[in-house]
């Protein structure tokens, strides 16, 4: 057994692990706050960087806080439960700056009024007669049986997600969504090929009213059986219900859409002309097209892109095409370049286009990101294509988890 080793946690890093400094050796260790001194094990290498488990909190920070959730440790969803408020968005703001830089101009972090019950969105797995989520760092399964973060009307899918495990099959995934008040809408996509047994369980809390509406994927995604009406309803940019699909894109909060979508508004002159890229279901072109002149939304998801077509439609947003087409084809096709172009890509990013995207040379680039390693890397490379980044806005959408939300700014040169 490797030796105990005392050490005083320095900071957050990506992923929600502290980072320790002992023997001028660098080690991550979870549910550990800055300040806290502690009392660790080696825990070997996990993709190259030296890990450590805790043993023993010695002197906990100041800025420790019992976790509203007891199974916030296995879990590994929220890491940043054991901070206060303070501590997260200190380490939230922090994880930005490393990864943008330390000349980057980045606002003080805008948070809601709420740390629980403010998600309208959740995937949960089960296998063996378990339901819940990952531990952290594996992909076992981690019983829940309420889980603090969900939002009221959302809540009630554990029970009912559990009320049909005997049916669901030996293991699968489970998207589900807020569908209106008190109502949810789930996809239920289990890893091998789901049974009659499932379809009259799913077909049976639809008629109680337990569920609006479900989507059973088939192993391989090669079926879609829609029961119901599996509409989901979150809110959009300009504070009104957007339609989505189950395991479609929308933010997990409600709280601070629209006021990263007031920030990225104001930022477009009026009438001008606007291109978007990964548009989703319309989060933020239901906003956006209120502004502009005209707006092309590019969102290469088949189901998506109707989605967004028809949000679009019962606003009478009639200055909005929609192409259904990648990022990257889009800008291939050249055409009049617009006056602003907003992207809102994948948590990978947009290394893809961020050539097309300088080439392009349209006078404002407005880029929202989920991940401040890919939205550092691309920030780089469209700087060095001619672009001057103007500003950061950092939005806590996640509470307790190390999630950061961003809006960037860029100016051609």
């Amino acid at each position: 057994m490797s030796a105990v080793i005392a050490a005083r946690v320095e900071r957050i890093v990506a992923g929600g692990l502290g980072l320790v400094r002992v023997d001028g050796q660098v080690m991550l260790v979870a549910g550990v706050v800055p300040g806290d001194e502690v009392e660790l094990r080696g825990a070997g290498s996990v993709r190259g960087a030296q890990r450590a488990t805790v043993v023993r909190i010695a002197r906990p920070s100041p800025d420790r806080r019992a976790p509203e959730c007891p199974i916030v440790d296995a879990c590994g969803g929220c890491p940043l439960m054991h901070a206060s408020a303070g501590a997260q968005r200190h380490a939230k703001e922090g994880i930005l700056r490393e990864a943008l830089g330390r000349d980057a101009f980045i606002s003080p972090i805008v948070t809601g009024d709420a740390s629980l019950a403010y998600r309208d969105r959740a995937t949960l797995r089960w296998s063996r007669g378990r339901l819940g989520y990952h531990r952290s760092g594996t992909r076992e399964v981690v019983d829940v049986v309420a889980c603090p973060i969900l939002s009221a009307d959302l809540a009630p899918a554990v029970d009912l997600l559990r009320s049909l495990l005997p049916d669901l099959g030996r293991s699968g995934t489970a998207r589900a969504v807020r569908a209106g008040p008190g109502k949810i809408a789930l996809s239920i996509s289990p890893d091998g090929d789901p049974t009659a047994a499932l379809f009259r369980a799913v077909e049976a809390a639809v008629a109680c009213g337990r569920l609006r509406g479900a989507v059973v994927v088939s192993a391989g995604g090669g079926s879609r059986a829609r029961i119901g009406d599996p509409t989901g309803e979150v809110v959009g940019g300009d504070g009104e219900p957007i339609a989505i699909d189950p395991d479609g894109f929308a933010q997990a909060g409600a709280a601070l859409v629209p006021r990263l979508a007031s920030n990225l508004i104001a930022r477009i002159p009026a009438s001008a002309s606007v291109l978007e890229l990964h548009a989703g279901a319309g989060t933020w072109s239901v906003a956006i097209a209120r502004r502009a002149g005209s707006l092309v939304c590019v969102e290469a998801e088949e189901r998506a892109a109707k989605r967004l077509a028809e949000n679009c439609a019962a606003r009478g947003l009639s200055n909005v095409r929609v192409r259904t087409e990648t990022a990257e084809a889009a800008l291939a096709t050249g055409g009049k370049r617009p006056d602003v172009v907003v992207l809102d890509p994948p948590r990978t990013g947009a290394k893809e286009i961020t050539a097309a995207l300088a080439k392009l040379r349209s006078p404002t680039l407005l880029y929202v990101s989920c991940d401040p390693a890919t939205l550092g890397r691309d920030l780089r490379a469209l700087v060095t294509g001619g672009y001057r980044l103007v500003d950061v806005q950092p939005y806590d959408f996640m509470p307790h988890s190390a999630q950061v939300e961003a809006l960037a700014a860029l100016e051609l040169q």
